[in-house]
Order: C-alpha cells, then structure tokens, then sequence
C-alpha cells in the first residue's frame, strides 16, 4: 500500500508563514517463472516481467504562489537474486526540480521524452520496441545528467524538452570524442478521450567515442491509439540510424506494430505484432528483416496485485538476430513468462 506522510511545519518567528510538504514511499515487486529457447534453452527465475521490481521516495513542498519543489529517487533491483538493477543505487530515477503554471522543470537522471513515449508502445522485456532493440526502449530509455522541461496540459496536449551532457555516466571534455554521450530528445503527447497520439525524437552523439562523431544515434517514433471500448487498438513505426564504430556511415532500422488489449472483467488479453525492417542495414532488401509475435495476459487480484503471463516468438530472416537465448540469424526464438507483480 502507497503511504503518504505529510507534514505540517509552521515558522514560529512570523506566526503566519506555513509549508505543507509531502513525502512517499512507494515500491513494487515482481517475479516470474521463465522459459526461453533460441541456440540454447533456460529455466529461470527472473524480475520485472510486468513492471520493473522497485523502491523509491517522492516528495514535494509547497513553496507558495503555486510553485513546488519536488524530488524522486527510484531503485531497480531484482527480486530474484536480491541485486541492483540498472548497476546502480538509484538506476532508475534520481532529480530534483520545481513544478508550477509553468509546467515542471527537473534535474538529474530522468527517462527521457522518447523513453515516454515508447511505454505507450510497450517496453516491457517481451514487447516488439525492446525485442527489436529500439533506441527508445533500450539505450536511450533513460538520461543521465539530464535536464528537462514539460509543458502543462493543453487540451489534452503536452511536450517535453530533454538535453543530457552525457546520457550514460560522466562527462568528458577531451580525447577522441568531446562530445561523448550529449543529446536531446523531445516529445508531443495528445491524449484526450479514446484517442491518444505522440512523436518523439532522440539524437546521441558519440556514444561511446571509439571514433570521433562515428556513433551517433537517432530516433524517431509515433504511435496512435484509439480506445473502441471492446478493444484498445494501439500502432506505431519507428526509424532508427546508429553510426558503426569503424565508419561514419549509418545502419537503418524501421520497426512497425500494431496491438490490441481486450479487457474481460478483471483479466486483459493483449496480441501484439511487429516487422523489424533491416536490422543491420543491409542493402540486400528483407535479408535482415524479423517478425515478432506477441501474447500477453493480466488477470488483477486486487489493484495491487496481480497474475500475468507473456509469450513472444521472434522469427529472424538469414541477416537478423534479434530474439532469446543467444538468437541466431534465420531462425527462431521464442520466450514465456507466468509470474506475479505486487505493488506498495
């Protein structure tokens, strides 16, 4: 259960001036029973199969005027062996920022506008973004030394601006790559009624610096979404370009999908496809190309808890192998969860 403290502090030498401030401890686990099979097959007991396991702190004061401090720290771990996600105390968030009329503005490690938008699409481990190894759903997912603007809502419409110094661990300002690691990313959201839509943008320069300005990453992605009421009907193309170490040419990759989330009562049934276009870049049209089927289930017990289950099989073409269990290039791999996610 979500507990919220709030305190009351009031400024004994004036009388009148008063503070509220609120501060909460929030956290989920999750663990699941998998089996996934590619050039080898493993049973195992993994973490975060519906929702990443967590723990972590939020809070706000009321400065007065309509403005606010706020905090968040976020820790992944992982449930079944007990160590810490994203390699780090606090992997998944860490800023401090204001909130007000303005919109909020934040400091710090954050996800990023592309990341946002990508959960509309699906970044759990077994969805199509994270299979097809997006720049949104993985590596740029979250931004080290970020700063970050959103807009207020807009008759349902919102943006976000994100600039990073490094998106992955600490700035350098000399050696092969000054620019190691810099970026922006930003987003526009409209979501009111039963139709949502988005755009994202992600540019990364230099990501590691083995060459100067040969790793750049970019990425944009859309996604739309119409809720019909028996059905909740989500699409979505992505375009991504990663620059090679050796040269400063760059691999293209188009991912498109379509899902469909039919609610029964407490339980939700979710199939999802999705067609990653040259995954390697290859000029040698569809020789890198994979197709990614997707099943997933949610029953809830309660709000907190609930039962799920997740199938994906991925089926590569002779230049692709995107997939499970040490994937090889045409062939097949396939993944399947049954596990249990509680949130407190």
């Amino acid at each position: 259960m979500k507990k919220t403290l709030i305190a009351l502090a009031v400024l004994a030498s004036s009388g009148a001036a008063m503070a509220q401030s609120t501060f909460t401890l929030y956290g989920i686990a999750d663990a699941n029973l998998e089996r996934i099979k590619g050039s080898s097959t493993i049973n195992r007991v993994s973490s975060g199969g519906l929702q990443g396991s967590r723990f972590g702190l939020k809070g706000s004061e009321d400065l007065g005027g309509g403005l606010k401090g706020v905090f968040q720290i976020e820790n992944g771990f992982n449930i079944d062996t007990g160590s810490q996600g994203q390699s780090r105390l606090f992997g998944r968030q860490a800023y401090v920022g204001l909130e007000g009329a303005f919109g909020s503005a934040r400091v710090g490690r954050q996800y990023t506008p592309i990341g946002n938008v990508s959960d509309m699409a699906g970044t759990k481990g077994y969805d199509v973004l994270t299979l097809a190894n997006t720049i949104g759903a993985n590596g740029g997912y979250r931004a080290d030394n970020a700063v970050t603007y959103k807009t207020p809502v807009f008759s349902g419409f919102t943006a976000e601006a994100q600039y990073t110094t490094n998106i992955d661990g600490s700035e350098i300002n000399s050696g092969t790559s000054p620019k190691q690691g810099r970026g922006y990313s930003f987003n526009g959201v409209y979501s009111q009624g039963p139709i949502r839509a988005a755009i994202a943008y992600i540019a990364l320069d230099d990501v590691n610096s083995a060459v100067a300005d040969a790793q750049k990453r970019n990425e944009m992605i859309l996604v739309a979404g119409y809720d019909l009421g028996v059905a909740n009907l989500t699409g979505y193309y992505v375009n991504t370009e990663v620059g090679t170490a050796a040269v400063k040419a760059a691999n293209k990759m188009k991912v498109y999908g379509l899902s469909a989330a039919f609610p029964f009562g407490a339980l939700t049934v979710t199939p999802g496809i999705g067609i990653a276009k040259d995954v390697n870049g290859s000029s040698a049209a569809a020789a890198d190309d994979a197709t990614i089927l997707t099943l997933q289930a949610k029953y809830d017990l309660s709000k907190r808890t609930a039962l799920y289950a997740h199938l994906a099989n991925v089926s590569n073409k002779a230049g692709a192998s995107l997939g499970f269990a040490s994937p090889a290039a045409d062939s097949s791999s396939y993944g399947m969860q049954f596990g249990v996610r509680h949130a407190f």
